[in-house]
C-alpha cells in the first residue's frame, strides 16, 4: 500500500504496483458532497474527449466511458484495486449511503394499516416487498436476503457481518 499526496491535505491510497505510473502527474483533491476523489488535469497533448480532468480511480480501473467505478468501502480516496469495481449506474447507486428511517434499519418501513414492519427494495424502478414482521430486526434480516438475491455483490446490508456475499 502506498500514498499519494493531494491538495487540501488529503492523501490517496493506491497499490504499490500503481505508485510508479500514477506519480507521473500532480493529483488534486476534488470534494464532491461528502466524498473526496483524487483527480488530475489532462495535459494539452492528451485526448480530451472525456473532459479536462480524469479521476484516479477511473485511470486505475481502466473503465470504459459508459461505465462507472465503484469504491466498495465508499471511500473515494481508497484507490487500491481490490476496492474498485467497474459497474453500471444502477450497481453504483446500490452502494451509496441512504438515510435510515424510523425502524433504524435500511429498507424497513412501518405499515400503519397492519401495524407491522415491511422490508422493501427497489429494482429498476420496481418495488420488491418481503412480507410483514412484528419485529423490525426480523424485517431487516428479510430485507438483507432480498438485497443479496437482487443486488449480489453490490448489496448494502443491515447485518453485513452475519452474511457472506
Amino acid at each position: 500500500m502506498a500514498e499519494i499526496a493531494l491538495t487540501k491535505g488529503y492523501v490517496a491510497v493506491v497499490d504499490d504496483a500503481d505508485l510508479g505510473w500514477l506519480s507521473r502527474w500532480r493529483w488534486h483533491a476534488d470534494v464532491a458532497g461528502n466524498t473526496v476523489y483524487a483527480r488530475r488535469h489532462l495535459l494539452a497533448d492528451e485526448d480530451q474527449t472525456d473532459g479536462k480532468s480524469v479521476s484516479m480511480h477511473r485511470a486505475i480501473a481502466a473503465a470504459p466511458r459508459e461505465k462507472l467505478v465503484d469504491h466498495r468501502d465508499r471511500n473515494g480516496l481508497n484507490n487500491r484495486r481490490k476496492n474498485l469495481r467497474v459497474c453500471s449506474h444502477g450497481e453504483n447507486s446500490r452502494n451509496c449511503v441512504k438515510p435510515v428511517g424510523r425502524s433504524g434499519y435500511r429498507g424497513v418501513l412501518w405499515d400503519g394499516e397492519r401495524n407491522l414492519w415491511r422490508p422493501e427494495l427497489w429494482i429498476a424502478g420496481r418495488k420488491i416487498r418481503g412480507g410483514r414482521f412484528a419485529c423490525p430486526v426480523e424485517a431487516a434480516h428479510a430485507r438483507d436476503e432480498l438485497a443479496i438475491k437482487y443486488h449480489g455483490a453490490f448489496a448494502r446490508l443491515n447485518f453485513p457481518d452475519e452474511v457472506a456475499v
